[in-house]
């Protein structure tokens, strides 16, 4: 499949509730409708539809965007609203450590900046310390990784278990598979 095929997999399959229902809205979106928008409607189907509190209400904060704004934004503005209005803290302050990445400092970065934000300071623990193993990767060496290497990052370390255990199924993808793998395959 392409790379957008590869995104609307993300959006449908992915993002379900755990009895195996989607998440997304049936009234909203079905999965054919799914499948056939283009990359930008998936992108803000993500932030529209996904991430919701549990009662379905937006999390995203009704004053700063609504979603008629979310879904005319751009796609660098809408990476921008996942990192900084979706990765909070339960009080509603920005999980970001604020002595690194205030909010316009988030909104002026470049779209591999965004996502090494996105990586580096929302993948933490509960302590605020990172869930990367330190031994692979620290701070520095995720801010220098291309971005074929920062997905493989994501996809690695920020899917595991609570006790560090990788969420893929091993019997599928061992840690060596998905860094060799290219980033298509990697996506799938």
């Amino acid at each position: 499949m392409d790379l957008y095929d590869a995104l609307r997999v993300i959006i449908i399959f992915t993002h379900r509730s755990e009895n195996g229902s989607l998440r997304l809205s049936q009234a909203d979106y079905n999965v054919n409708t799914v499948q056939s928008m283009d990359l930008y409607d998936a992108l803000r189907v993500i932030i529209i539809f996904t991430h919701r509190s549990e009662n379905g209400s937006l999390r995203l904060s009704q004053a700063d965007y609504n979603v008629n704004t979310v879904q005319s934004m751009d796609l660098y503005d809408a990476l921008r609203v996942i990192i900084i209005f979706t990765h909070r803290s339960e009080n509603g302050s920005l999980r970001l450590a604020q002595a690194d990445y205030n909010v316009n400092t988030v909104q002026s970065m470049d779209l591999y900046d965004a996502l090494r934000v996105i990586i580096i300071f929302t993948h933490r623990s509960k302590n605020g310390s990172l869930r990367l193993p330190q031994a692979d990767y620290n701070v520095n060496t995720v801010q220098s990784l291309d971005l074929y290497d920062a997905l493989r990052v994501i996809i690695i370390f920020a899917h595991r278990s609570e006790n560090g255990s990788l969420r893929p199924s091993q019997t599928d993808y061992h840690v060596n598979t998905v860094q060799s793998m290219d980033l298509y395959d990697a996506l799938r």
